[in-house]
């Protein structure tokens, strides 16, 4: 939980389009040469630590209002560009790498400026998250599999394409109930949930 960290944190966090960065630019501004940033020229007592779950991606610079080199060059991001988009990131590497983030900042007599609107990294960084198993990419390979065969659709099972999801078999059951109704489809969905498992 983010009770462990003693020093202050401050969330600046809305929905999308609600002027976070450019609140959180002038907070920077506002804070240069302040405190421990006094003896760094242009510094600020504030460092930001991205929470958008999109800025994780590196090479997505296009939908996810990712600040440009210029604004980075001016108010650096922690958490930005970390992993390809074919790379897992969960909520559980957000709370890691933030809280190491965080530790990093207080050690350098910063205050660590959390800003996004990624509401399940705040959740999992302010909360905790339960210990669960590790995810075992062979499991989740055999189930995909099982379900491709289950539901005959070559797609699903082919390595090209994205792996099968909650949506992908929920669209599918939609897809195979050819209209006759939401009893049918949970019908469908109970049998398809106890062969899986």
């Amino acid at each position: 939980m983010l009770s462990l960290v003693t020093k202050p944190v401050v969330f600046l966090v809305g929905p999308t389009a609600s002027g976070k960065t450019a609140h959180a630019y002038r907070l920077v501004d506002a804070m240069r040469g302040i405190g421990n940033a006094a003896n760094e020229k242009g510094s600020s007592l504030f460092e930001i630590v991205s929470v958008d779950s999109a800025l994780v991606y590196k090479e997505m610079n296009i939908g996810t209002a990712k600040p440009s080199a210029a604004e980075l060059a001016l108010y650096p991001h922690r958490l930005i560009d970390l992993i390809t988009p074919e790379e897992a990131y969960s909520a559980a590497d957000f709370r890691r790498d933030a809280l190491a983030a965080i530790s990093e900042i207080h050690a350098r007599g910063r205050v660590p400026l959390l800003v996004g609107g990624t509401m399940m990294y705040v959740k999992a960084l302010v909360e905790g998250l339960s210990p669960l198993p590790v995810a075992d990419a062979a499991v989740r390979m055999a189930i995909e599999a099982d379900a491709a065969a289950l539901l005959g659709h070559r797609r699903a099972a082919s390595r090209d394409h994205a792996p099968v999801g909650l949506c992908w078999i929920v669209g599918l059951l939609q897809q195979l109930g050819g209209g006759a109704g939401l009893a049918k489809l949970e019908g469908e969905a109970a049998v398809l949930r106890q062969e899986l498992l």
